[in-house]
């Protein structure tokens, strides 16, 4: 959706899985581990990522089948955004 293929039959395809296979309760079931820890010895969980990941992914979806910029395009056609004490912030380069 992001590089403009929003209403292709892949990403038709990605949002007809999260719909079918979304739970009666509303979220997804999660079997494998998201996230490396220290191979063979632990592995980690992050139990959100099964709950607001697939429901942005449909939102934007849903964004783009209405014809509607994503959230993103929206606020950076708004300009600079203020970073507040971040804006003075020096980085090496």
């Amino acid at each position: 959706i992001a590089v403009g293929e929003g209403l292709s039959p892949e990403v038709k395809r990605g949002a007809a899985f999260l719909e079918e296979t979304q739970l009666v309760g509303g979220e997804w079931e999660e079997l494998d581990y998201t996230g490396t820890g220290f191979p063979k010895v632990f592995y980690l969980r992050y139990h959100g990522y099964a709950k607001y990941f697939p429901v942005w992914a449909l939102a934007a979806y849903r964004r783009e089948l209405a014809g509607l910029q994503s959230r993103q395009k929206e606020i950076m056609a708004d300009g600079n955004i203020e970073l507040g004490f971040l804006d003075n912030l020096k980085f090496a380069s």
